[in-house]
């Protein structure tokens, strides 16, 4: 018997543990996908949101508290429902979900409280929630659409896939290393074939020709040509003027 009880709560921490193991596999996939702008929707938005979101549920914990605290010291010698604070707080729950209590409208007191419950958790904080979600669910998709190096996610992994076997075959240096050696380099409207010389000097100039090429065929990545600046009689006068007044 005693052998039985050892193997049964063994089963039970084995069961437990396997849980938080998959528990932690749901939340690293989580982490993993949102490295993408588009799939990290739900994380941005929830990380955004996530001081609306602690004094939501700030609020919501005190106001749901304070309605088991009437429930139960109202309506605890009557009904089952609210025999215990515990037992309150977990029919609460279920009136959330719509399960009302039994008989429910037969007492005026208890349905003016079915009433005042539904209205504070249904109608006010549900909105309020989906009003958070929404507003920062928006502010996170207009940035994506800012973003001008964010492509769909199988277009993305098929570019790096792509670079990454050009890396291979053509004697690429990394990304983090060419990125490193041009941050050296003064600032520059434009990178090229020569610039691209400093990342490593056994980079032949065959391969970064074919670097450059890959590159050019986005369109962020294109040459910007520098505002034309048309100064009139006028606005020279203007200028030498403030420039007098300075000294």
């Amino acid at each position: 018997m005693n052998d039985l009880s050892i193997s049964i709560a063994t089963l039970e921490r084995l069961e437990f543990f396997g849980f938080l193991v998959l528990v932690t596999m749901l939340v690293r996939i989580v982490i993993a996908i949102s490295v993408h702008p588009r799939v990290s929707l739900l994380v941005a938005t929830v990380t955004k949101g996530s001081d609306d979101f602690i004094h939501f549920f700030f609020l919501l914990g005190i106001l749901y508290l304070c309605f088991g605290f009437i429930g139960f010291l109202r309506f605890s010698p009557t009904y089952d429902n609210f025999a215990t604070f515990e037992i309150t707080l977990i029919s609460q729950f279920r009136l959330m979900l719509g399960e009302f209590p039994d008989n429910f409208s037969e007492n005026l007191l208890l349905a003016i409280f079915v009433l005042f419950f539904l209205a504070a958790f249904f109608f006010l904080m549900l909105n309020f929630l989906l009003a958070i979600i929404v507003g920062n669910y928006v502010e996170v998709k207009a940035a994506i659409e800012r973003q001008e190096t964010e492509q769909d996610v199988l277009s993305d992994v098929a570019s790096s896939l792509l670079v990454e076997a050009k890396r291979i075959f053509l004697g690429w240096p990394s990304a983090l290393r060419i990125i490193a050696r041009l941050q050296e380099q003064r600032a520059k409207l434009s990178v090229g074939v020569d610039n691209l010389e400093v990342a490593d000097q056994a980079w032949s100039r065959r391969s970064r020709v074919k670097f450059v090429r890959h590159y050019q065929r986005y369109a962020f990545l294109a040459t910007k040509a520098l505002p034309q600046r048309i100064t009139t009689l006028d606005t020279a006068v203007a200028e030498l003027e403030e420039h007098i007044a300075l000294l």
